[in-house]
């Protein structure tokens, strides 16, 4: 029977993982960019665009983002990383900074200057201690950023006070340390689904994650025409959105806006790390457009619909407050 050690944290996973490198509100004069470079394609979960380490304990684990800055103002660059915690059903920084886990990141370089126009690539290196027991543990980097350009000067009581640039960006971070025997890669291929919107195609590969570690799937889908010897398309890449265990996911594949609707053979091709899965589904695409009038007629059905049971429950309250009257009299 596999492992489900780390089941309890696949709703804080789900959540973070569906927050995207975000920036908090900042000063207009600076305007900074975040890439993450994705690790080994060997790596557990590192070999995508999310900062997800993963290994066993005495182990460790590197990866790297880059920091860009487009404009015409240096920066002081200071980074930091802090514990999430679920509050109110979202995950936020905890207030307690640190945590046991903190330390074991290392940054390279954690304080710098980023002139303008320009771009540095930050090294991180996780080693978890050898008596380090399993866990997951959830958290977000934070660039703290300050431009170097003098600002407005603001004077009251004749202290004058000198206000420069300042910008928070945060990036999700997550670290498993567990047995190797239970950090398990499996996953299936379980549907697929076409619709058209504003005329163009698209095609929506499902997946379901059957493992112990969260997933960023890449991989190819082509299609051949049953009805039309030479008639072939792709292959297409694609990507998903991260996948918690035990959940579902998607990704989308946009086609040519001349693919001819019809009968076809889909070939789908999914990966993470060493672990990769084939799987053929023959179907008739059309493309429904999932923005015309089918949908507001079922909604409109739908409301219809409650309408006549609000009615009817209104009726049968009014009958009954009718004949406990006529009973009280």
């Amino acid at each position: 029977m596999r492992n489900r050690k780390f089941g309890l944290m696949g709703v804080l996973l789900v959540m973070l993982c569906n927050l995207m490198t975000t920036s908090l509100p900042n000063a207009q004069s600076l305007g900074f960019g975040i890439r993450v470079i994705p690790g080994p394609k060997d790596s557990l979960t590192g070999g995508n665009n999310q900062l997800w380490f993963t290994t066993s304990a005495g182990g460790s684990e590197k990866r790297q983002f880059e920091i860009l800055n487009p404009g015409d103002e240096s920066a002081n660059v200071d980074i930091e990383i802090v514990p999430a915690i679920l509050k109110d059903g979202e995950l936020v920084a905890s207030t307690e900074r640190d945590s046991v886990q903190t330390p074991w990141f290392k940054f390279s370089p954690v304080k710098f200057i980023l002139n303008s126009n320009s771009n540095r690539i930050v090294n991180i290196e996780v080693s978890v201690p050898r008596d380090a027991e399993e866990t997951r543990f959830t958290g977000f980097i934070y660039l703290n950023i300050s431009g170097l350009n003098k600002g407005s000067i603001a004077r009251k009581d004749e202290i004058v006070a000198t206000a420069r640039s300042i910008i928070r960006m945060r990036i999700p971070v997550m670290l498993t340390v567990g047995n190797k025997n239970d950090l398990i890669i499996d996953f299936d291929i379980v549907d697929l689904k076409d619709y058209s919107i504003a005329g163009k195609k698209y095609l929506n590969l499902m997946f379901k994650n059957q493992g112990t570690l969260p997933l960023g799937l890449d991989g190819e889908v082509s299609l051949k025409s049953i009805e039309f010897e030479n008639l072939e398309y792709g292959p297409f890449e694609f990507g998903t959105q991260p996948i918690g265990e035990s959940k579902e996911g998607s990704a989308v594949v946009e086609l040519p806006t001349d693919f001819i609707v019809g009968k076809y053979r889909v070939f789908v091709t999914a990966r993470q790390s060493t672990v990769e899965k084939n799987k053929v589904f023959d179907r008739n695409l059309q493309f429904p457009n999932v923005g015309d009038g089918s949908l507001s007629k079922v909604n409109l059905y739908i409301g219809v619909f409650i309408i006549l049971i609000l009615l009817a429950i209104s009726t049968l309250l009014k009958k009954r407050l009718s004949k406990s009257q006529i009973n009280s009299h």
